[in-house]
């Protein structure tokens, strides 16, 4: 059986998040998009993906903060998720992505690759991979999730980083899905260019493919297709290219 991811999307409901300075986008939408985006990408690589949220609304509805994050952490261990991504935007005028995790082990090594893959498009804020620990920050979601958890902050939406923000923000699930894959186990996608089109390498799975792949790759091509709003044969020529 492979690997469970279980995403995040941060806040949602009657807990917007930050916001960018003039108030057009929320980090609520902003989160929920990205996720939905890598859902998609992931579930095309055959990669299983359990959400805690796929509307703009908290889990189960909850309105109590404690026991909505709970909630999020209960729907990782009752999936027996293998690693725990919560997906957020900053606040606080800096610059550049960062991630929180429990030091040591999974969580920090994919925290490490999640930055690196953000870092050519959005630049690191300071230390890329940080304490979110009991003897760091104590984020809940990291401290109460059975499964390695990664809090990825993208960028920050009060700052010139709303730019970036908007403007690759469909662009964000393809640079993650690349170490999340490695990890997880799919179909391995390439790297990213910054500011291009996220590519899912097909040409091995394309040589040696199969009738059990034949789905995947379709399903990849048609999330990406949608995501990027690029046609298969633009795709494929991108990635010969």
């Amino acid at each position: 059986m492979g690997k469970v991811i279980c995403i995040d999307p941060g806040h949602g409901g009657y807990d917007p998040g930050t916001h960018c300075l003039d108030n057009s986008l929320q980090e609520k939408d902003f989160n929920l998009a990205v996720a939905l985006d890598l859902k998609k990408i992931l579930e095309g690589l055959g990669i299983t993906v359990v959400m805690t949220r796929t509307t703009d609304d908290s889990p189960e509805g909850i309105t109590d903060l404690t026991k909505e994050l709970q909630a999020r952490c209960d729907i990782s261990n009752a999936a027996g998720a293998d690693l725990f991504l919560s997906i957020h935007a900053n606040a606080g005028g800096g610059v550049g992505c960062e991630a929180y995790v429990w030091p040591g082990g999974v969580g920090a090594t994919v925290g490490n690759d999640l930055t690196n893959a953000l870092a050519p498009t959005m630049g690191v804020h300071g230390e890329a991979v940080k304490d979110g620990g009991p003897n760091g920050r104590h984020l809940y979601v990291i401290c109460n999730t059975n499964a390695p958890a990664v809090l990825i902050e993208v960028g920050f939406m009060d700052s010139s980083d709303i730019t970036k923000l908007k403007d690759h923000l469909h662009q964000f699930a393809g640079m993650l899905a690349v170490p999340l894959s490695k990890f997880l186990g799919g179909i391995a996608p390439a790297p990213v260019a910054a500011g291009g089109v996220s590519q899912v390498t097909l040409t091995t799975a394309l040589d040696n493919h199969s009738a059990a792949t034949d789905a995947k790759i379709a399903d990849a091509l048609a999330a990406l297709q949608a995501q990027f709003d690029v046609t298969v044969k633009a795709l494929i020529a991108e990635l010969k290219g």
